[in-house]
């Protein structure tokens, strides 16, 4: 069975903007394929009476089986790594969405995915800590804050980075090799191979 050596992912810490960034990503980028022994992924539904199957799923690395929350529709393949050991974190959808997570993608602790619709996270990703994602407004914007409101896919596409604390709101494709800094906040579609950062995230940088 594959699984991703954390090392590899070490310079993940490194705040977006720097200027051996880049270097980085493609170095991620390079790495062989890992051969794996199978390939497979998981519909799941834990609901609050039910436990993790043997305790443990094989893309679940550095938490105790309860800080890690998945309800609905949640695809992941095996090679994926979530890392929970410093948070708890969620994965839901309601209805009929979907959450699909590549292989060899790394999410790290406190993520929190909610998905009405469809939230595609490609190959080789890296989600740093305490990122959100959601493809839906959760609710109108009535007084009452009845349930409702838009909803529209989130698509990531391989390799691409989302730094710490950042929000990526519904309709939003973030491009291949594209990288997001720390708290920013994204409205709207962002190209491959930027760099972008801020609330509302825009473009500081196009790597050459």
């Amino acid at each position: 069975m594959g699984c991703i050596n954390r090392r590899k992912y070490r310079s993940g810490y490194i705040l977006p903007g720097s200027r051996s960034l880049w270097r980085v990503v493609k170095t991620i980028e390079s790495l062989p394929a890992l051969r794996l022994t199978r390939v497979r992924t998981y519909n799941i539904h834990i609901g609050e009476e039910q436990k993790v199957p043997n305790g443990r799923f094989v893309f679940h690395r550095g938490g105790s089986p309860e800080s890690l929350h998945i309800i609905g529709n949640v695809e992941i393949h095996e090679s994926a790594m979530l890392w929970t050991n410093d948070e708890p974190s969620t994965l839901r959808t309601k209805g009929d969405g979907r959450i699909v997570i590549g292989k060899e993608s790394f999410i790290n602790c406190g993520a929190w995915i909610w998905a009405a619709k469809l939230i595609n996270i490609g190959n080789k990703c890296l989600i740093a800590p305490r990122v959100m994602i959601m493809d839906n407004d959760g609710h109108e914007l009535a007084g009452d804050h009845r349930v409702g409101g838009l909803v529209e896919p989130v698509i990531i596409k391989d390799y691409a980075w989302i730094g710490a604390g950042s929000i990526v709101l519904k309709g939003v494709t973030i491009g291949r090799r594209a990288i997001v800094g720390a708290g920013s906040v994204v409205t709207k579609d962002i190209p491959d191979n930027t760099i972008v950062a801020g609330n509302p995230a825009v473009i500081i940088r196009r790597p050459q």
